[in-house]
């Protein structure tokens, strides 16, 4: 009990005398109306959403990428739930979509340079290719065991 005393106590102090430790120091400069600020950048959890925005030419490519993947992601419960598991390559696949939506918030979260989006022209058909491989290997299960 008394290590995690002394713990909390030490952690107190630091945060008590230091509370801006961890902060951006942009942060603390002044607003400006007219322009946007350099540093801006979604959240860690919007990333994906991000990237998928900025992997397209056009605006409204963008758009709708950024769309097909929330319609998509929202339709991955009943996926999971279809009983998937018994095939082989259940797990690989759904480490290969962890990987991919974890590396398209890495990526957009780089600079917004051209040498740096090429990646996202890999990563976006990826993820789409693994939802179309789960589609099939779920009415293959159901072709097999429903028949």
């Amino acid at each position: 009990d008394m290590m995690n005393i002394t713990t909390l106590m030490i952690m107190s102090w630091l945060l008590i005398s230091y509370p801006y430790w961890s902060s951006d120091p942009e942060n603390f400069s002044y607003a400006d109306r007219l322009s946007s600020p350099i540093n801006i950048q979604p959240e860690w959890y919007f990333l994906p959403m991000y990237g998928f925005l900025r992997s397209s030419d056009s605006k409204l490519g963008g758009l709708i990428l950024m769309i097909l993947m929330i319609l998509m992601f929202s339709m991955l419960p009943w996926w999971i739930l279809q009983d998937l598991n018994h095939f082989k390559l259940w797990d690989m696949l759904l480490l290969m979509f962890l990987l991919t939506t974890l590396t398209t918030g890495w990526v957009a979260s780089w600079s917004a340079d051209a040498y740096y989006s090429t990646w996202l022209t890999f990563l976006i058909p990826a993820y789409f290719m693994w939802f179309t491989i789960i589609w099939m290997m779920a009415m293959t299960n159901h072709t097999l065991f429903n028949d």
